[in-house]
C-alpha cells in the first residue's frame, strides 16, 4: 500500500491506496471447511480539518471517503461430490464504500532519550457508515474507539506504565464476521528489527 498527504493548504488531504491477499477458510464442498485465497482492495480520500494544537494539548478532526472491494483470487480445486452437498463459496466479490469521521485528542508528553510518552493521555473515536447510496452493496455502522494513558512509575525517572482500553461494535445487513480488529501484541522479526532498530509498537 501507499499514501501521500499535503499539509499546505487548510483543510490538509491525503490519499491512500492498499492491497493484500490472504488465505481464508469458508469454502465449503463436500461437507468440508477449504481454504481459498481472497484479494482485498482499499482507498481513502480524507480531508483533515484544521485542529488546535497547544504544548500541552491537541486534537484533530477528519472525514474520509472509504471504498473497499473484494474478490477471490483462488478457489479450491477439489471436484464436489454427486452424494454430498451442493458446494458454497463464502462471500465475496463485494464491493463496500461509506464515510467516515475521526475525532482524536491528547496530552501527551516525553522526554528527549525516552522510546515514547512517559506521562498524559490520547482518546480517539471513530464512526464509518456504508449505504449504497455511497456505492455500497450493504449496509453497515461501525464505532470504533481507543484510549492510552502514561503513568511515570513510582521507581527512576524513566519507567512508564503504559495503558490501553480499545473497543468497537459494528451492525448492519453484512452476513461476515472479521469487520474489524482491536489489535494485540504484534508479531515481530527479532532479526529484522535488530538491524533496522526498530521496536514494538502498538497495533
Amino acid at each position: 500500500g501507499g499514501s501521500y498527504g499535503y499539509g499546505g493548504l487548510r483543510p490538509s488531504l491525503r490519499a491512500s491506496f492498499s492491497r493484500s491477499v490472504a488465505e481464508r477458510t469458508g469454502f465449503r464442498v463436500n461437507g468440508m471447511n477449504l481454504p481459498y485465497t481472497e484479494e482485498s482492495l482499499g482507498a481513502t480520500l480524507s480531508v483533515g480539518l484544521p485542529g488546535e494544537r497547544r504544548p500541552d494539548t491537541s486534537w484533530g478532526l477528519s472525514l474520509d471517503y472509504d471504498l473497499d472491494w473484494s474478490r477471490l483470487l483462488e478457489v479450491p480445486t477439489v471436484a464436489p461430490d454427486p452424494n454430498a452437498p451442493a458446494p458454497r463459496a463464502p462471500l465475496a466479490d463485494y464491493r463496500q464504500a461509506g464515510v467516515a469521521t475521526r475525532l482524536s485528542f491528547g496530552n501527551t508528553r516525553g522526554a528527549l532519550y525516552a522510546t515514547g510518552p512517559t506521562e498524559g493521555s490520547e482518546l480517539s473515536l471513530s464512526a464509518r457508515i456504508d449505504h449504497p447510496a455511497l456505492g455500497a452493496e450493504y449496509r453497515a455502522l461501525q464505532v470504533n474507539w481507543t484510549a492510552r494513558t502514561y503513568l511515570p512509575a513510582p521507581w527512576g525517572k524513566t519507567p512508564t506504565f503504559a495503558l490501553r482500553l480499545a473497543g468497537g461494535v459494528r451492525a448492519g445487513d453484512l452476513p461476515r464476521t472479521g469487520a474489524f480488529g482491536l489489535g494485540a501484541i504484534p508479531a515481530q522479526d527479532v532479526v529484522r528489527s535488530i538491524l533496522d532498530s526498530a521496536r514494538f509498537g502498538n497495533t
